[in-house]
C-alpha cells in the first residue's frame, strides 16, 4: 500500500430552485489601464450573466518576452488566471494571492482570463512584477466600479430572461437579409445538424439547436419513425456545422446518448412536435459553437416594435430542388393564425387547432423547406429594452421549431410561397427545463479547495514528477536549461524540454549526448533538423538564422530519464561538468507501471499517444487512439455521406490511400464530394475526438490502370491543416532498411477497419487483424484466375489461406481492412524487444488494393489473401508529391 496525494479543486455555492441569483448590469469596457495609466498594462472587460463573466475579466501585458522571463501578479483577494495562449508560457498558482508566469519561449505579449473566486467579487491588481521589476507601483483598484451600476436583486425586480450565457455571437456576423441569403460561419454557433446513420451511409435529416452542454432542441418528428423513437445510437450530431458537403475546421461531432420525445406527441397531425436530444459527451464552447436561450415570458416587451420577426437557418430544399451547400439564413415576420388560416383553410386548420403553434413566414419565396425541419425560430432581443440600432448588442432566443411546410403540388418537397408551421417553444418550457434539470432538486456549482491523502494498491514502477522549471544541468549556465512541466501527467513523464538560449547562425552544429537511449524532438523544425547518430547521441543541424533553440528529450527505456552527458555547440564543449541525475530528488516512486505510459509524438510519426492495450491475436476490438493515423473516406451525394474506403494519414495534410478509392474507371472525383474522416473509431455515431477535412486536391498515380488495379496509389491533399492530438497522428513510410530491425521469421502487419467479412456487414467499430506476408507464388497457386492478372513486382500479398492453421488465433479474417487501408509493421526501438506493446513506431508497409469476393456475394472471402500496392516501391511519388 503507497500514499499518493490527491490535489482536488471545489469552490462550493448551493443555489435553491426558487433562489433568483443576480446579474451585473453594465456598458461593456474596451479597455482599462490598471496600472499608473500606463499603455502596456490594459484590461478589458463585459458584465455578463452568472455563472459565467459575472466577475471576470481580460487582461493584457503587451511587452516583448524573451524565453525565461518571469512575471508575478498579485491581487487583493480571490481570483484564478488563465493563459489565453499556452504555447509559449505557463501559469503557476502561490499562496498568497499571486500567480508566476514563466516564459519557456520568446513572445510578443501576453492575455489572460482573471476571475474572481468569490461570488460578485472582482479581483483588482495590486502589483506586477516583471523580471523582478515592479510595474503597478499606483494600482488603481477598483477601476471597474464605475461601469458596474451594481447588480440587480431579482428578488425585488423580476427579470425572467434565462441567467446562462447563451444567444451570444463570438465573431463579426453580416447583416440579416430578408429573403435566403448565405451566412458566414460562426454567425450562428448554436445551430446543429443531426444525421441519421445506415450502415456506412449518414444523411443529413434535420436541423435542432444547442441549449446547453448537453441538450439539442429539435422536432419529435426529426427523431422518431411513425411516432416511434429512434435508436440514441443510429443519430450523430454535428456542432459547429457551416457547410453540409466538406468538413468544417471548427465543428465537433456527438454521439446521442438519448432521445426525450414529448408525451403526447401525434405523428399524424404533428401535435406537440418537439423533442430534446441529449448528447453523450458535453459540447466544448468556442468561436463556432455556443447555445442559443429559449424565449420567456414577456420577452416581446423587450422588442423595439409590435411585430414580431424571426430568422430561420439551414441547408434546406429551396427553388432549385436541392439542398444549399452552406448554411443559409432567412428573415420572416410571425403571422396571425386567421391570416395563416384564410391563406389554406384545408391545411392549417387540421394543424392549428390549439395554441400550441403559430405560423410565420412570407409568400413570395421567403420559406423554411424540408431541410429545416427541426430548426429555430429565433428573435433577437437587444439588452436594452426597445433598442432599434441595427448594432445593438443582445441575445438571440428560439421562439419556435419548424414543424411542417406545405408541399408543392408536383414534387414531394416544401412550397416556398406557403406560411410554415411552428411549435411555440414557449408552451414547452417547463417540459425543457424539466428534462435538461433532470433529478436536481438544486443547482450546485463546486469549487473547493480539498487536499486528502488517499491509500491504494499499486502496482510495478512508475515515476510521477512534480513540475520542475529553469534547472541548470551544464556548469550552472544560464543559457542551458531545462523545463519539466508534466506536473502529475503520465503523459510526460520521461521527457523534459532542453532551452539554448544563444542565436544560431546557418550551418550552426549542436551534437547532444546522453546517457541513455533517447528520442530528441524538435519543438520548431522549421529552422534546424535532428539527425540520431546512435542511440544516445544526436546532431542538431540549423539551416537558417535563429535566436534560441527549444528540443524535447524523451527517454526510450521504461521508467528511465536520461540525462544530459554532453552538449556541443560549433565544436565547443558546453556542459563539461554535467550536473547529472537532476531529476534525482524530483519524484515519487509509486509502481503504477506496465502499460500505462503515454508517447509523446509531437513531431514524429507512428507513435501512439494513448494507453495501448495488449495486441489481442486474430479479429480484435481497438480503442480510441489505438490507430491515430487511420482515415475514414466520405463520398458526398446531396445530403448523404456514405463510407467508401480507408486511408491513412501521413502528414498534417495528406492521406494515402488506393488509386481505386478517389476515382471512378480512372478518373479522380472532384475533390469537393470527398470528406476525410481523422481519429474517427466509430462507423455508426460521433466520436469526440474526430476531425472532418475537406479534400482540396486528389493526386491518381500517373500510370494507374482500373482494370488490373496496377500502380493503385493515390494522394488527397487536405484543404486544411489537420491538428494533431492524443486521436489524430501521421504514420510512418517504410524505408529500405526497416527489416534489418524486424525479428527473423515471418513478417507480420496489422489491418485496420470496419469491413465486410462473411457476415455481409460492417463493424460498428474499428477492427484490427494481424496477417503474414506470404511470397508470390504461394498467392498465385491458391487461385491463379483472381490473382495472375494483378500481382506484379509493385505488388505483395499477405493473409491466410484455404486451410491454413490460423496460428494467431481462430477466426483471423483477411476481409477487415477496407480497401485503401495500410498494412501497417510494428518495429520497435529495441531490436530485442517482442510484441507490440514494447516502446516502437508503426510503418505503412501496403495498401489493400484487392480482395477476393466470396461467390455470388459482394463480401471478401476471407479464405482468400489480400492483394497489396507495395508502398516502398512508391517512396519517391510520394515524397515528391508531398513538396507541394
Amino acid at each position: 500500500m503507497k500514499q499518493v496525494i490527491i490535489l482536488a479543486i471545489f469552490i462550493l455555492k448551493v443555489q435553491s430552485d426558487d433562489d433568483s441569483g443576480w446579474a451585473f448590469v453594465g456598458a461593456p469596457l474596451a479597455a482599462a489601464r490598471p496600472c499608473n495609466g500606463s499603455n502596456d498594462i490594459s484590461l478589458s472587460f463585459e458584465p455578463g450573466r452568472p455563472p459565467e463573466e459575472e466577475n471576470q475579466y481580460n487582461l493584457f501585458l503587451n511587452k516583448k518576452y524573451p524565453a525565461q522571463s518571469k512575471i508575478i501578479l498579485k491581487f487583493d483577494t480571490g481570483a484564478s488566471v488563465t493563459l489565453h495562449d499556452k504555447s509559449f508560457a505557463r501559469v503557476s498558482s502561490n499562496p498568497d494571492n499571486s500567480f508566476t508566469i514563466r516564459f519557456f519561449k520568446a513572445n510578443h505579449g501576453v492575455g489572460l482570463t482573471v476571475k474572481g473566486l468569490i461570488p460578485g467579487v472582482i479581483p483588482y491588481l495590486t502589483s506586477v512584477k516583471i523580471n523582478t521589476r515592479e510595474y503597478c507601483s499606483k494600482p488603481l483598484v477598483g477601476v471597474l466600479d464605475s461601469y458596474l451600476q451594481g447588480y440587480q436583486d431579482t428578488a425585488e425586480t423580476p427579470d425572467l430572461r434565462p441567467k446562462e450565457n447563451c444567444g451570444r455571437r463570438r465573431v463579426t456576423h453580416t447583416e440579416l437579409i430578408v429573403n435566403g441569403a448565405l451566412t458566414k460561419p460562426g454567425d450562428w454557433p448554436w445551430h446543429v445538424a443531426l444525421y441519421r446513420i445506415d450502415r456506412s451511409t449518414i444523411k443529413y435529416i434535420c436541423g435542432g439547436t444547442l441549449i446547453s452542454k448537453n441538450h439539442v432542441l429539435t422536432a419529435a418528428h426529426c427523431t422518431t419513425i411513425r411516432g416511434v423513437p429512434v435508436l440514441p445510437e443510429t443519430l450523430s450530431v454535428v456542432l459547429g456545422k457551416f457547410n453540409l458537403i466538406g468538413g468544417d475546421t471548427e465543428s465537433q461531432e456527438r454521439e446521442v446518448y438519448s432521445i426525450i420525445i414529448y408525451e403526447q406527441f401525434d405523428h399524424r397531425l404533428l401535435e406537440n412536435d418537439i423533442a430534446l436530444v441529449k448528447l453523450k459527451s458535453e459540447a466544448v464552447f468556442n468561436d463556432y459553437i455556443q447555445p442559443a436561450c429559449l424565449w420567456y415570458p414577456k420577452a416581446v416587451e423587450r422588442l423595439p416594435g409590435t411585430e414580431i420577426f424571426g430568422t430561420i437557418v439551414g441547408w434546406g430544399f429551396e427553388n432549385t430542388d436541392a439542398l444549399a451547400p452552406q448554411l443559409r439564413k432567412a428573415k420572416m415576420p410571425i403571422v396571425s393564425e386567421s391570416t395563416c388560416l384564410k391563406s389554406n383553410p384545408v391545411f392549417y386548420s387540421r394543424l392549428l387547432k390549439n395554441n400550441n403553434k403559430f405560423c410565420a413566414g412570407y409568400r413570395n419565396g421567403t420559406s423554411a423547406c424540408n431541410g429545416d425541419s427541426g430548426s429555430a425560430f429565433q428573435v433577437f432581443l437587444p439588452d436594452t429594452a426597445k433598442d432599434d440600432n441595427p448594432d445593438a448588442v443582445g441575445s438571440w432566443y428560439v421562439r419556435g421549431i419548424v414543424s411542417v411546410t406545405l408541399s408543392r403540388v408536383d414534387a414531394a418537397i416544401c412550397n416556398p410561397e406557403q406560411y410554415v408551421v411552428f411549435t411555440d417553444v414557449e408552451k414547452y418550457k417547463n417540459w425543457i427545463e424539466k428534462h435538461m434539470s433532470n433529478n436536481k432538486m438544486k443547482k450546485v456549482i463546486l469549487y473547493l479547495m480539498i487536499l486528502c491523502c488517499i491509500e491504494i494498491q499499486c502496482v510495478e514502477e512508475s515515476k510521477i514528477f512534480v513540475p520542475t522549471y529553469n534547472t541548470n544541468p551544464c556548469n550552472g549556465s544560464e543559457d542551458i536549461k531545462v523545463s519539466y512541466d508534466s506536473n502529475v501527467s503520465k503523459e510526460e513523464q520521461y521527457q523534459y524540454n532542453v532551452l539554448i538560449n544563444k542565436t544560431f547562425t546557418k550551418n550552426s552544429r549542436i551534437v547532444l549526448t546522453l546517457s541513455s537511449d533517447s528520442t530528441v524532438t524538435l519543438k520548431d523544425p522549421s529552422f534546424a533538423r535532428v539527425y540520431p547518430r546512435r542511440k544516445t547521441t544526436f546532431e542538431i543541424r540549423v539551416f537558417k538564422l535563429h535566436s534560441g533553440l527549444i528540443f524535447n528529450v524523451q527517454g526510450q527505456i521504461p521508467k528511465t530519464v536520461p540525462q544530459i552527458k554532453s552538449l556541443i555547440i560549433n565544436n565547443k564543449e558546453h556542459c563539461r561538468h554535467p550536473l547529472l541525475r537532476y531529476f534525482e530528488n524530483q519524484y515519487w516512486e509509486n509502481k503504477d507501471y506496465t502499460q500505462n505510459v503515454y508517447r509523446k509524438s509531437e513531431g514524429t510519426c507512428g507513435r501512439r499517444k494513448v494507453v495501448t492495450t495488449k495486441y489481442l491475436q486474430g479479429v480484435s476490438s481497438t480503442k480510441p487512439g489505438d490507430w491515430p493515423w487511420h482515415a475514414a473516406i466520405y463520398k458526398h451525394d446531396n445530403t448523404e455521406m456514405k463510407y467508401i474506403c480507408g486511408g491513412t494519414l501521413i502528414s498534417n495534410k495528406y492521406v494515402l490511400t488506393a488509386a481505386q478509392c478517389s476515382s471512378s474507371e480512372g478518373f479522380p472525383f472532384v475533390p469537393e464530394t470527398l470528406s476525410v474522416f481523422l481519429g474517427k473509431f466509430n462507423l455508426v455515431g460521433g466520436d469526440e475526438g474526430s476531425q472532418e477535412k475537406v479534400v482540396n486536391n486528389i493526386i491518381i498515380h500517373e500510370n494507374f490502370n482500373y482494370h488490373n488495379l496496377d500502380n493503385d496509389i493515390s494522394l488527397l491533399k487536405l484543404k486544411t491543416d489537420v491538428d494533431f492530438s492524443n486521436y489524430v497522428q501521421p504514420a510512418c513510410l517504410w524505408y529500405n532498411k526497416a527489416y534489418n530491425y524486424l525479428q527473423t521469421g515471418d513478417v507480420f502487419g496489422t489491418l485496420v477497419g470496419w469491413g465486410f467479412d462473411t457476415t455481409d456487414s460492417w463493424s460498428p467499430h474499428l477492427q484490427q487483424v494481424q496477417l503474414p506476408m506470404v511470397p508470390e507464388r504461394v498467392c498465385l497457386q491458391s487461385n491463379p484466375r483472381a490473382y495472375s492478372g494483378v500481382l506484379n513486382s509493385n505488388k505483395f500479398c499477405a493473409g491466410y489461406g484455404v486451410g491454413e492453421v490460423r496460428t494467431r488465433g481462430q477466426g483471423t479474417s483477411n476481409c477487415n481492412g477496407d480497401s485503401g487501408t495500410a498494412f501497417e509493421i510494428f518495429i520497435p526501438d529495441n531490436v530485442r524487444d517482442k510484441g507490440t506493446d514494447a516502446p516502437g513506431t508503426w510503418y505503412v508497409r501496403g495498401i489493400v488494393s484487392l480482395t477476393v469476393p466470396l461467390r455470388d456475394s459482394p463480401a471478401c472471402d476471407p479464405n482468400q489473401y489480400v492483394v497489396f500496392t507495395d508502398v516502398n516501391k512508391y517512396k519517391d511519388w510520394i515524397d515528391y508529391h508531398l513538396k507541394y
